[in-house]
């Protein structure tokens, strides 16, 4: 029994080394940058006098639309795996909330 034609595959496309190193330097230049930032941020939000040490996703997400609320849950995923926030959800489709993670009580990042 004959089969059709298949599939051929695609030349890889090598691209010099350097530029391979670069682009990750980069990445984990800006990596590093936006965790500074994040850091900072989140620090002075939750060092506010009297301020609240528990944030609930859904009243950040209050009057969003679907896009921005998924995009903060996802940014949220992220912050929480980076350990810049601790989050919690005591049941399936119950609010999130989120605290202080461990990263953010250090002064800089390493």
């Amino acid at each position: 029994m004959e089969t059709g034609p298949t599939q051929t595959q695609q030349p890889i496309i090598n691209q010099p080394l350097e530029k391979v190193t670069d682009a990750i330097r980069m990445y984990a230049c800006l990596a590093r940058l936006l965790d500074c930032l994040v850091n900072k941020e989140l620090k002075s939000h939750f060092e506010i006098p009297g301020g609240p040490q528990v944030e609930s996703l859904n009243d950040l997400t209050a009057g969003m639309n679907r896009r921005g609320a998924a995009l903060l849950f996802y940014q949220t995923c992220v912050l929480a795996t980076r350990d810049f926030v601790k989050v919690k959800q005591n049941a399936p489709y119950e609010d999130i909330l989120m605290t202080r993670g461990p990263k953010i009580t250090r002064a800089g990042m390493s």
